[in-house]
């Protein structure tokens, strides 16, 4: 048997459906514990990103600065 850290590592590894296999049915290395504990993991990952995602402005921060078109008045037409 092998410990929780080396669990862990090799459940990292594991495919979702890998993992959804594991917490059903066992595997010889990742006890369904830590699959589970690796599908909330990943669960929580993916809320974050695209969380983030959502909240991303659609220009970029060169653009918000510069303005859609410089030479039409935007913050570096005084240059």
């Amino acid at each position: 048997m092998t410990n929780f850290v080396e669990a862990g590592k090799a459940a990292e590894s594991l495919t979702d459906d890998g993992l959804r296999k594991a917490a059903n049915f066992g595997h010889p290395i990742v006890p369904p514990i830590v699959a589970l504990t690796e599908i909330t993991r990943r669960k929580d990952m993916r809320q974050r990103y695209n969380k983030a995602r959502n909240k991303m402005p659609e220009a970029t921060i060169k653009d918000q600065i510069l303005g859609e078109n410089p030479l039409d008045g935007g913050v570096m037409s005084n240059v």
